[in-house]
């Protein structure tokens, strides 16, 4: 989502508004910005930077880093990323332009080439705007056709690569059995503990990556099933505990039989179900970042390039 201070930056200078962020050209050097918790991210993609041109340009945000109201810069791979700061109020469109106009000045000083040149083979020739793992970029025509190939060729191997599915399986499987132990401890003593069922999908990512599962479409489905395994387990061992106890306090011995007795009783059943379905929801709700986290894994695991 683009907050409206971006959005508004992107209207004001001819900008293009994507998904999650902006991004366009200003004073000869391509930008791409976000928005961070308390933060807006400006990532410049500059395609020659030499070792004395990088020391110049990160003394110089040292040195202004208040006065432009920056948190956080870096200056990595040809990409410098710097981050102002949102702490009472959002960035105004005057903050921005400050940031850049004082930035691109100290890029024009220092002589680094932008969109004038490739971003990969950082030659000097014509360039197209090329979105490169959603920063902007300028590419010309034979690296983005490269590009593309090798991109092709990355997700055929992907596709092909073997994900240990069956052992990530049993180590998720085995994650989420230890998971399950804080909920049939706690629910053991009569207590609602559908609110630990998170604990269990988490447990069982854990699991599967300590088993060298590897990241893959069907992982999120795999730890989605043992979730719901191991809440069904869980609930299970937990009501049978409970009847233990409760039976051996009361002199009476435990068996299958007196077990079923109860769980077909009037209300039991209901009440279970209550409490599983609530967990199983919490539990699903809970790991749902995981599951974009691994989805967007995936998705990075492959180079994105795009022109536009």
């Amino acid at each position: 989502m683009v907050f409206p201070g971006l959005k508004k930056w992107a209207e004001n200078n001819s900008w293009t508004v994507g998904k999650d962020r902006i991004y366009g050209e200003y004073n000869g050097y391509y930008f791409t910005a976000f928005d961070e918790q308390n933060l807006k991210c400006f990532v410049a993609a500059l395609p020659v930077v030499t070792d004395e041109q990088k020391r110049a340009i990160l003394s110089d945000l040292e040195t202004h880093k208040k006065e432009l109201g920056i948190g956080e810069f870096s200056l990595e791979n040809s990409l410098l990323s710097v981050r102002l700061k949102e702490v009472l109020s959002p960035v105004t469109q005057e903050k921005m332009r400050n940031y850049l106009d004082h930035i691109t000045t100290v890029l024009k000083e220092q002589k680094v080439s932008g969109t004038g040149h490739c971003f990969n083979c950082e030659q000097e020739v014509s360039t197209e705007k090329v979105l490169l793992n959603d920063i902007l970029t300028p590419m010309c025509d034979d690296c983005y056709s490269k590009a593309v190939d090798a991109i092709l060729q990355a997700e055929r191997e992907l596709e092909t690569e073997d994900k240990n599915y069956p052992i990530g399986f049993l180590g998720a499987l085995a994650g989420g059995i230890v998971g399950a132990i804080p909920w049939i401890i706690v629910s053991s003593f009569g207590w609602f503990v559908g609110w630990l069922g998170f604990l269990i999908g988490k447990a069982a990512l854990k699991g599967y990556t300590l088993c060298k599962g590897r990241l893959g479409k069907a992982t999120p489905w795999i730890i989605a099933g043992v979730t719901v395994f191991c809440v069904l387990l869980a609930e299970f061992v937990s009501f049978s505990l409970m009847i233990y106890i409760q039976a051996s306090q009361e002199g009476i011995p435990f068996s299958l039989d007196l077990l079923l007795l109860i769980l077909t009783a009037e209300g039991v059943p209901g009440e279970i179900l209550l409490n599983v379905g609530i967990g199983i929801v919490i539990a699903l709700v809970g790991i749902s970042p995981l599951f974009k986290g691994i989805n967007q894994e995936v998705k990075y695991m492959v180079p994105r390039v795009e022109k536009i």
